[in-house]
């Protein structure tokens, strides 16, 4: 059992890494496999509260931002692997890490140039 506070402490733990290694989030994930926790009232994906604790917030707090994991780990909280970017920026950072399983999945977002290869 999860103590309560237990994945905020890992993320302090953790938000100062020089290491250039993923940090895998050992908690709950939701069902699309990222990690999630509860911070003041609120459900986050982790790595999202990573980087705003970590690198501060979204620019201008502006909500067409999102959490971009350059390492193409949805379980990874290394602040080194995280950075801010439109979901424009988002896809054309994972059109090389699509696997045939995934264009098969959703051919149609292929097929719209939304993921090139």
């Amino acid at each position: 059992m999860i103590v309560k506070g237990e994945g905020l402490a890992f993320i302090e733990k953790n938000m100062s890494s020089v290491s250039d290694d993923c940090i895998e989030w050992p908690f709950a994930k939701n069902r699309d496999g990222y990690g999630r926790l509860s911070f003041e009232g609120k459900v986050y994906r982790a790595h999202v509260l990573m980087l705003e604790f970590a690198k501060g917030p979204a620019p201008g707090g502006d909500l067409k931002y999102v959490a971009r994991h350059s390492c193409n780990n949805k379980t990874c909280v290394n602040p080194n692997h995280l950075h801010w970017g439109t979901q424009s920026d988002n896809l054309k950072d994972h059109h090389h890490g699509f696997s045939e399983e995934h264009l098969n999945k959703y051919p149609r977002a292929y097929c719209r140039g939304q993921i090139g290869i």
